[in-house]
């Protein structure tokens, strides 16, 4: 990971009430800096997550908080923390992000972020609008080609399960699926999924299951 790969930075300062008996950042005060760099990330596209939040009913879940510690920060150090989103799914967004003292290349901290967008009343998963998709590929030039909202057609496979004891998987992207299958066991038999993780990844996750009319969504 290097500092090119960011294109927001947020400075912090370290504060005296942020280190421990051994002289360096607590370990739970990193999180503190995620999440405030998150907001101001925000901010800096022109997005006010509060505001949206109030207007809508629908917000933010952290689902997945992840940080390797490679070198210790210090007392007094200035830090800048990178971040960016590598990942819009159907209703989840992936940061990654990095802390690097002021001016510096070197890596000191890495970590993953993982939100979900969330009604707020039924704490069920809403679809990220596009709005806010397509404000994020503003900055983040790796998302060339824009997700569409629509549910994977039940009619892409001819039949819902491909053998006996097997269920048929539909990855919809910009326009294209990818289809497989998993045992019946995990999912069901007599449903058409369709799922947003890459079909090589779904192996490394827990499979979470929502029903709908139209169709079953697997997410992360």
């Amino acid at each position: 990971m290097s500092r090119e790969q960011f294109w927001f930075f947020f400075p912090f300062r370290v504060r005296y009430s942020e280190i421990d008996g051994q002289g360096v950042v607590f370990n739970a005060h990193y999180l503190t800096y995620f999440d405030t760099s998150i907001t101001e990330y925000f901010r800096a596209l022109g997005y006010d997550q509060y505001v949206d939040s109030r207007k809508t009913g629908i917000d933010f879940h952290v689902v997945k908080s992840l940080i390797e510690y490679r070198a210790p920060v210090l007392f007094d150090q200035k830090i800048e923390v990178g971040v960016r989103v590598t990942r819009i799914g159907n209703s989840s967004l992936v940061f990654e992000l990095a802390i690097f003292l002021e001016a510096a290349t070197d890596v000191f901290v890495t970590g993953e972020i993982v939100w979900v967008y969330t009604d707020q009343k039924t704490h069920r998963p809403v679809m990220i609008p596009d709005s806010i998709r397509e404000l994020i590929a503003t900055r983040e030039r790796h998302f060339t080609r824009r997700r569409t909202s629509s549910p994977v057609p039940a009619a892409c496979c001819s039949a819902s399960r491909r053998g006996r004891g097997e269920v048929m998987l539909c990855s919809a992207s910009a326009g294209s699926h990818t289809c497989l299958s998993l045992p019946s066991q995990i999912v069901g038999e007599g449903s058409t999924i369709a799922i947003e993780l890459f079909p090589v990844r779904i192996f490394q996750h827990a499979l979470v299951i929502r029903r709908v009319q139209e169709h079953t969504t697997v997410r992360e």
